[in-house]
This record gives C-alpha cells, sequence and structure tokens, in this order.
C-alpha cells in the first residue's frame, strides 16, 4: 500500500462541501456506530447529500469504533482509483449514543455524550491542488497478552521515532481523552524510558465528555493544519478496544528537496486487513446491533477493521 501518493484535497463539514473539480471515484462511509446507522432517515439524507455527483455504484461502510477514518484512508491508499470522497458519519447523535451506551463509553461508563457530526475528506493520488500529503497511515492495536497496554505504548513511541525520520519537526497531536484507559495508557507513554523529554502533544479537541468518535482527527488535523500550514503534523486517536489510529500529514509548501531526503527512510510497508461481514440482518434504529469493534475476538489485531457494504440506490445494507 503506497501512502505516500495519497494526497488531501478538502476537508469540510457537512453542508459545506466544495463542489467537485474533478470526478471522484470512490465514496467511502466510515462510522463508529457501525452498519445500524444507515438505517436512520437523518444518515440516509446526509450520505445522499455528500455523495460525489453522479455516483451510484454501492458504498463500503468501513468501522473499526473511532478510529475508522484512518480505516477509511487506507483503504483508499491500497485501491485503484485515484480519487475518493470520505464520509465520517456521526449522525444522528442519539443512535450513536445508543451505540456508545452498548459499548460501556457513554452514561455509567467513561460519560461520553456524542456529538451531531458529519464530515467529508476528499482524497486523491497526485498532488495537483492538493492541501497535504499522507505520509503514513495506520492502526495500532493492544497486544494480547500480559503488559499489553505497555507494549501498545512502547511500540506507539517506536512508530513515533521512526516518523521523526520522514517528518522532521513534526507537531504530534495527543490520543489522551478523559477516558480512565486513554489516561492510563498515556502514563505507560511517558514512563518508558525512552521517553525524550522535549516531547510535547498538542491538545486534541476533545477536553471533555463531548465526544466526535470518526469525526475527531479531522478537526484536529483541520484545525492544527489552519493554525500552522508549514509543518508536518502527526494525528492520533484513540479508539476503543486498546487502538490507536494515526496518520502523518506534511504541507505541500514541503520543499522538493525535502521531500527526497524523506523518501531515503522509508517506513514499513502496512497491510490493512478488511473483513466483509455479511448475513448480519440490520438492527431497527432504536436498537444498535452487537457492536463488532468490542468483540475481543478481534483485539490485537493491527491495521484491521469491519466492511459492509450499502446499496447506492436506496442506502440499504446488502448483506
Amino acid at each position: 500500500m503506497n501512502l505516500s501518493e495519497c494526497y488531501i484535497t478538502a476537508i469540510t463539514p457537512y453542508g459545506s462541501q466544495n463542489e467537485q473539480s474533478h470526478e471522484i471515484e470512490e465514496y467511502i462511509v466510515t462510522s463508529s456506530a457501525e452498519i445500524g446507522i444507515v438505517d436512520t432517515p437523518r444518515a440516509q439524507q446526509v450520505i445522499s447529500d455528500c455523495a460525489p455527483k453522479g455516483y451510484t455504484a454501492e458504498i463500503p461502510l468501513v468501522s473499526i469504533g473511532c478510529a475508522g477514518l484512518f480505516a477509511a484512508v487506507m483503504k483508499f491508499a491500497a485501491g485503484p482509483a485515484r480519487t475518493a470522497r470520505i464520509l465520517a458519519l456521526e449522525t444522528p447523535s442519539d443512535f450513536v449514543q445508543s451505540t456508545l451506551d452498548c459499548a460501556q463509553l457513554g452514561a455509567g461508563g467513561d460519560g461520553f455524550v456524542a456529538q451531531d457530526v458529519a464530515y467529508v475528506l476528499d482524497l486523491q493520488k497526485f498532488p495537483e491542488g492538493a492541501l497535504a500529503r499522507i505520509e503514513h497511515c495506520e492502526i495500532m492495536s493492544r497486544p494480547s497478552c500480559f503488559a499489553g497496554t505497555s507494549k501498545l505504548a512502547r511500540n506507539f513511541l517506536a512508530r513515533l521515532e521512526e516518523l521523526d525520520s520522514i517528518c522532521p519537526d513534526a507537531r504530534i497531536v495527543t490520543f489522551e481523552n478523559v477516558s480512565g484507559y486513554a489516561r492510563r495508557l498515556m502514563q505507560a507513554v511517558k514512563a518508558d524510558v525512552s521517553f525524550p523529554e522535549q516531547r510535547q502533544f498538542l491538545e486534541t479537541v476533545e477536553q471533555d465528555e463531548r465526544h466526535f468518535m470518526t469525526v475527531r482527527p479531522l478537526l484536529d488535523l483541520q484545525k492544527q493544519m489552519a493554525e500552522d500550514s508549514l509543518r508536518p503534523l502527526i494525528v492520533t486517536c484513540l479508539g476503543a478496544g486498546g487502538r490507536i489510529g494515526m496518520f502523518a500529514v506534511t504541507p505541500m509548501d514541503v520543499s522538493m528537496a525535502e521531500r527526497s531526503v524523506m523518501q531515503m527512510w522509508p517506513m514499513p510497508q502496512i497491510d490493512a486487513h478488511f473483513i466483509e461481514v455479511r448475513g448480519q440482518p440490520t438492527p431497527p434504529p432504536d436498537q444498535p446491533m452487537e457492536l463488532w469493534y468490542m468483540n475481543r475476538a478481534y483485539f490485537g489485531r493491527e491495521n484491521f477493521c469491519f466492511e459492509w457494504s450499502i446499496n447506492g440506490d436506496n442506502f440499504l445494507c446488502t448483506s
């Protein structure tokens, strides 16, 4: 999967997406609420409104909790399409909240409150007209073994060190939120003997229980690129089940000379794994199904997500 030729052309909230400057060949939806959300009228409307002009093909929905955006980027990078639109769909908030509660992430669990939000990310595999280039994207996962959290922390730090080679002087947005697990994981990161004293994490937009799910990385990316459009940026985001999504982005203003130096330090090959989910009925909109991302059988898998197919004509799950 070649991420060095994956470019960002637009990051926009639902309702203000830009006019298409060229044909968009692929349309991918991601949501922490998994496939059940597409049977709600609100989600159907947003999917329809954000669809590329003339798009009639089936639409993949990829999901792995709040890290789904990273899975969608990897799906595009690994496929034949040269342009894509990714819709991070977290509306209607009452349905999303019910899934958070089911996963013990809302209410009496971590207390997260789902925000009613949807964002669009447009990507292409050529640099003309792009805002930034995605240098690296992956989903790390807590190893299913003793001291798995500490090992995830060490793996995360090791990856940041590798990213220093291709994104020198990069700013890093923290994955930490107000959940107890996020704080324990960050403590493990900072407790590592190799943690550089000068390593500083930028704050995320999530400072309290208001939760933006798959949209959070786009909000962090948009905010930080607006504040500093010249330095590389690493955005990280926690996903339930001990997962960390991360991507590294360099602005298009980086000189070609700097890019040639970066390319002397190749990152490890990332292979994404998509499990196609079929044969499972979609529940009524007010009764979310059992969440696949909370199934312990799938914990510990790197660059892993679930995939459903949405019919482009009536937005019903094709399974």
